[in-house]
């Protein structure tokens, strides 16, 4: 599950400069000979993991939903950096909708640690 999603990542963020790590952001000045812009990043993480149970005890669905977090410019220079953020998030929801997943919207984050704003989408999928 985690190769998909970081499949998903890589084929919008990667044009555009941009990595996508599980759990954590790693820093990283090429990846495979191209620059990686640092002002942005994405982080994911599986927030739950459920089986559907039936009759028989048999596993037969399960629901695993995940948070992407696209992060972004600090302080004022982020109202510049909103708009570019929105269509690439848009773009990140389309490719898991692409993949089968389901998307559930937009929320504005904000890491108090290291300054950067960012926006959240969580994305699940049925299997």
């Amino acid at each position: 599950m985690l190769k998909e999603i970081q499949s998903i990542l890589d084929a919008v963020l990667l044009p555009c400069s941009i990595l996508a790590h599980h759990l954590r952001r790693i820093d990283v000045d090429e990846y495979k000979g191209g620059e990686i812009d640092k002002e942005k990043y994405v982080v994911y993480r599986r927030v739950t993991s459920t089986n559907r149970i039936y009759g028989n005890g048999n596993k037969k669905l399960r629901r695993t939903v995940v948070d992407v977090n696209l992060y972004y410019a600090r302080g004022l220079e982020a109202l510049e950096d909103y708009d570019e953020a929105t269509v690439i998030i848009d773009d990140i929801e389309k490719a898991f909708i692409a993949a089968g997943w389901r998307t559930s919207g937009q929320t504005d984050l904000f890491d108090m640690d290291i300054g950067l704003n960012g926006i959240n989408i969580e994305v699940s999928c049925i299997a």
